[in-house]
């Protein structure tokens, strides 16, 4: 330890080799004084840590020693004879000079394409000001057979949370992505638009700090018949965002047909929210519609909240969990806890209640392919660079004979191979902005140069790296020449060189050719799993099967209206059922059957109308379908084979099951196994509930009647629902669709 007289030796030494041999003298004389001042005045601790920073305060250009290797940097006239000699270089050996131009650009724009597009992935969701401190509130649900993790929670909670927890600065509640409102609107009765929209709490607004260019964010959602909507909707509806104020909208979806007054415009939120709505109005809507989106038991929101500082999410996880155990009649079985507002969109995925990926696997994925390709590029200019190493073996003989040293030969070729990286990454610059367009009609995004300097910088420091590295192998075996020999032969051994120098080119041949191995049999492998999962048996016949919401939404019945449709010619089957069959949605959890273990097992429940089965092609391996020849439908529900075996049942049909609110089902059926949603969801137990308000409407085709039938299905659409647009979708199309991210 130094005593207190003396600086640190460290530092001090530091400053003695860094600093020019002619200033040293006069700069060690001020510091050491000041050293001294600091010791007597502060303290011995506190002056080393100044004379530190002091240090490092005068690590500048103007004070540095001149190295050897800087002064060859500072040699202008040597940067720009090597330039020079360059530039005539890649005159004279043309083929090689593109095929490396060539690339080295595109690998660059390859990672540049892929640098957009990780970082745009990568900001999802950190817009918010207060990111570091937003959370959204999931559960874990522990069932007898696993645990799910739910990302909705009860309507009541963010208002409890607020107002119990001091930890908690601010929450918020908005409707879960199973209760999102899509309908029509209308400004004057007569054209309407179909929107999507959301239901919050009346501080939605200000608690995701929307841009509000109408109307007050604190205040714009207090009146349960208040909507605020988007600038686009207002310019669309009323011609700009000030008419638009006090002006009645009608707004008509699945849970209500209601008038509502125009108190705010907003902006639209950047695309890295992950929030696209039309329009927004109060939660109490929803409570209005069914009591069970304000109950503890129900789970018809999402909820965020911002912690105060100092809080982390740890500790506040027991907290919430004790909390909803003690309200909720299911508390025991779920476990609350926060997770990152901004991780959401990357970490989605949890797997029996762990975190377990999600679109974070295809951001690294991308990442290292970038890593790849660019290494892949510098390791073919280095490859071709060493095979052409004889040509400049007569070069480097005649400099080192004339005495240039050998780091200025290698600064030489460096400075080739920079200049060459130099080139490649302009040339990139003009493949990313003429094909970027392109780009995001593939990826369906909307990447661009928000900010030059985001992409200029990172490509500056690629071109670098990439330089250097291509660069250095070529430079410093060929500057391992021996004059002599190559003067005496008038070549070089250069396609010879060393035992180890041998070794070092056929590895990079070998470790180039498994890179490109690796890339084609990889995009083999996923080309084979794609093509297996869009033409894998799921169990069910979705080949002309056209689906369509029916308006009314669930409150709407649906017999008058699916006795038209099947009535039309070339329609050979009619359901309905609500939500999607593609959406893995309606769990359904607490039934227990005679003999049943303890425990609580969860099932996937859909429910459905008469037809179901048939329009689908499903089989039906014991009992019967639902059927209009039965009364009291709804309390028979059919059950899956993966449902019989969990509930243990030989003979399931007949065999009474009941749900823990105490409703009784009789099982009528059993349904052979079919995959409910994705492909890579496992074939899960299942019951069937009988419903007739399902506001999906599936129908199955003849084939080869596809127009006329379709025809005939709009027009008695629009006898029915006069005001709405009739927007179908084929069922093959959207279960392709659930790939289109690996597609792409």
């Amino acid at each position: 330890m130094a005593t207190p007289s003396i600086p640190p030796k460290i530092p001090h030494r530091f400053l003695r080799w860094f600093c020019h041999p002619e200033l040293f003298p006069y700069i060690e004389g001020d510091l050491l004084e000041l050293y001294g001042e600091s010791v007597q005045e502060k303290g011995p601790a506190r002056a080393r840590w100044l004379f530190v920073w002091e240090v490092l305060r005068l690590c500048r250009p103007s004070l540095m020693r001149k190295f050897r290797l800087l002064k060859i940097f500072d040699n202008t006239a040597m940067i720009r004879h090597n330039f020079l000699l360059s530039l005539r270089t890649f005159r004279r050996y043309k083929s090689t000079f593109l095929i490396n131009l060539l690339g080295l650009s595109s690998g660059l724009a390859c990672a540049l394409f892929i640098f957009l597009w990780v970082r745009d992935e990568q900001q999802m969701g950190k817009y918010h000001p207060e990111d570091d401190r937003l959370y959204q509130v999931m559960q874990n649900f522990e069932f007898a057979q696993k645990t799910d993790t739910w990302d909705y929670t009860s309507g009541k909670l963010a208002v409890a949370l607020a107002e119990e927890f001091p930890q908690v600065e601010a929450a918020t509640t908005v409707n879960n992505s199973h209760h999102i409102p899509r309908g029509i609107i209308s400004a004057d009765g007569n054209s309407y638009l179909e929107v999507e929209g959301a239901l919050a709490s009346p501080n939605f607004l200000d608690f995701f700090a929307y841009d509000m260019l109408q109307g007050n964010p604190e205040k714009a959602l207090v009146d349960p018949y208040s909507v605020v909507i988007s600038e686009e909707m207002a310019k669309q509806l009323y011609h700009g965002t000030a008419e638009a104020m006090g002006q009645p909208l009608l707004w008509e979806n699945r849970f209500f047909d209601t008038t509502f007054t125009v108190t705010g415009v907003y902006r639209a939120l950047p695309q890295s929210a992950n929030q696209a709505f039309d329009l927004i109005a109060p939660y109490e809507q929803l409570i209005r519609w069914d009591a069970y989106a304000n109950d503890w038991s129900g789970g018809y929101a999402k909820t965020y909240l911002t912690l105060r500082e100092g809080i982390s999410p740890e500790d506040f996880d027991p907290l919430i969990a004790k909390y909803v155990e003690d309200k909720a009649p299911w508390g025991e079985k779920s476990t609350m806890f926060l997770q990152a507002y901004s991780d959401r969109y990357l970490y989605s995925t949890y797997e029996n209640g762990v975190q377990a990926g999600g679109r974070i696997v295809y951001v690294r994925l991308f990442a290292t392919i970038a890593a790849l390709v660019l290494l892949l590029a510098g390791i073919n200019f280095m490859n071709l660079s060493t095979a052409q190493a004889s040509r400049n073996s007569l070069e480097v003989g005649v400099k080192k004979a004339l005495g240039v040293s050998r780091l200025a030969l290698i600064w030489r070729y460096l400075q080739e191979s920079l200049t060459l990286t130099f080139f490649s990454a302009i040339l990139a610059l003009v493949w990313v902005t003429l094909l970027l367009p392109k780009f995001n009609t593939l990826t369906g995004k909307e990447l661009y140069w928000e900010d030059p300097a985001l992409l200029l910088l990172p490509l500056a420091g690629i071109t670098v790296i990439v330089g250097l590295l291509a660069g250095s192998y070529p430079s410093l075996f060929l500057t391992r020449l021996k004059p002599i020999l190559v003067l005496k032969s008038g070549q070089s051994n250069a396609n010879n060189g060393t035992r180890s120098e041998r070794w070092v080119r056929k590895s990079l041949v070998v470790l180039q050719f498994t890179i490109s191995v690796t890339f084609m049999v990889g995009l083999v492998v996923v080309q084979q799993q794609i093509q297996y999962s869009l033409h894998k048996n799921m169990g069910y016949e979705r080949e002309h099967v056209l689906t369509f919401h029916r308006p009314g939404g669930w409150y709407g019945h649906s017999d008058a209206f699916l006795q038209e449709l099947e009535a039309i010619s070339g329609v050979e089957h009619v359901s309905n059922m609500f939500f999607n069959l593609l959406d893995n949605v309606d769990n359904n959890g607490g039934i227990v059957w005679d003999d049943s273990p303890e425990g609580d097992y969860i099932f996937k429940a859909p429910r459905v109308g008469y037809g179901f089965f048939e329009t689908l092609g499903m089989e039906i391996l014991e009992g019967r379908d639902f059927s209009p020849e039965f009364s009291n439908e709804s309390d028979r529900i059919l059950v899956n084979e993966a449902a019989a075996k969990l509930m243990g049942l030989e003979n399931p049909v007949g065999t009474m099951a009941q749900h823990l609110r105490g409703e009784p089902y009789e099982i009528i059926g059993v349904v052979k196994d079919f995959h409910y949603g994705s492909v890579h969801n496992d074939v899960e137990p299942m019951i069937f509930r009988f419903r007739t308000a399902g506001d999906l409407i599936l129908l199955k085709l003849v084939p080869g009647t596809e127009v006329e039938t379709i025809r005939g299905i709009q027009s008695t659409f629009a006898t029915f629902f006069p005001r709405h647009p009739f927007d179908y979708s084929f069922m093959e199309t959207d279960f392709q669709a659930q790939y289109s991210d690996e597609i792409r």
